[in-house]
C-alpha cells in the first residue's frame, strides 16, 4: 500500500518539477546561469540515466516509506538482518538496521550519478510522511 502511494506522489511530482538529471547538468554546466560552474561534456554516470525527470527520487521515497512502515512495526534500534539476492542466492548483504538499509538505498543513486543528494533527502522525507500517515490511519491491529 505504501509503495503504491509512493508511485502516485513521485510521478505527479516528477512531471510537475521536470528537473534535469546530473548527466544533463554536468554536460551543460556552462548553460546554468552560474559562472562558477563549467561544462564537462564527456562526463558519464556509472548507471544508465532514466529517461524521466530527476526529482523526486522514487528509490528514496520507496526507502523512506519502507523504512517508516517497518520501523513502526520493529522499532528503530539495531536489527541485524541479511538480504539474499533473488537471482543469485550466493549474493548476500548484511545490514545492522532498517535505517542502514534505507540509507544505502538512497546513496546508491548518488554514487551511480542519477540523482542529487538533496533529491534523496527530500524524497526520503516524503516516503516517511506517507508511512506515518498509513501507520496512523490505515494499519490498525486486527484484534
Amino acid at each position: 500500500m505504501g509503495i503504491a502511494n509512493v508511485f502516485i506522489a513521485d510521478w505527479d511530482a516528477k512531471f510537475h518539477y521536470n528537473f534535469w538529471r546530473p548527466v544533463t547538468a554536468i554536460r551543460n554546466g556552462d548553460q546554468d546561469g552560474n559562472d562558477a560552474t563549467e561544462r564537462e561534456a564527456g562526463w558519464s554516470p556509472l548507471n544508465a540515466t532514466p529517461m524521466h525527470p530527476e526529482y523526486p527520487s522514487a528509490a528514496a521515497i520507496i526507502a523512506g516509506v519502507g523504512a517508516g512502515v517497518l520501523e513502526a512495526v520493529f522499532g528503530t534500534g539495531p536489527l541485524p538482518f541479511t538480504i539474499t539476492d533473488s537471482a543469485n542466492p550466493n549474493l548476500k548483504r548484511p545490514f545492522g538496521s532498517l535505517a542502514q538499509m534505507a540509507e544505502e538505498q538512497r546513496e546508491v543513486r548518488v554514487w551511480g550519478g542519477i540523482h542529487y543528494r538533496n533529491s534523496l533527502v527530500v524524497s526520503d522525507e516524503m516516503g516517511r510522511k506517507i508511512a506515518a500517515y498509513l501507520v496512523a490511519n490505515t494499519m490498525k491491529p486486527t484484534r
